[in-house]
C-alpha cells in the first residue's frame, strides 16, 4: 500500500495591536500512520508514519508601505516512525524576516 493517508490542519489567530503591529497565534497538526516497518526485512516499506505539532507566536510590524518585519517563535515536536526514528526532534524555533517591497 503506497497511499499516503493523512490528517493535516492548522489553526490561526490573530488580533490588531497598533496600527502598525498585529499578534498571530498558529497551531498546526499532520499525522500519517500507514508505515509496516515489519515488512522492511522483505520488501520496500512504503507509506508513512509521522506525526507533527507545531505551536507558535508572533509579531508583525510595518515600518512603512515598503518593509514589513516579523518576529516568530514556538515549539515543535515532530516524531518520523519513516525514518525509523532516526529523524525525530523536538524543541524551540524562532526566526526574524524583514520583506521589503520594490
Amino acid at each position: 500500500n503506497s497511499n499516503n493517508n493523512y490528517v493535516s490542519g492548522s489553526l490561526l489567530a490573530g488580533a490588531v495591536l497598533t496600527k502598525t503591529d498585529d499578534l498571530l497565534v498558529q497551531y498546526t497538526y499532520y499525522r500519517t500512520d500507514n508505515y509496516n516497518p515489519q515488512m522492511a526485512s522483505v520488501t520496500m516499506p512504503y507509506g508513512a508514519g509521522a506525526e507533527e505539532n507545531l505551536v507558535t507566536v508572533g509579531v508583525k510590524h510595518k515600518f512603512n508601505d515598503r518593509c514589513l518585519g516579523e518576529a516568530k517563535v514556538g515549539y515543535i515536536d515532530a516524531k518520523n516512525d519513516t525514518t525509523g526514528g532516526n529523524t525525530n526532534f523536538r524543541g524551540p524555533m524562532g526566526y526574524i524576516s524583514l520583506t521589503f517591497a520594490l
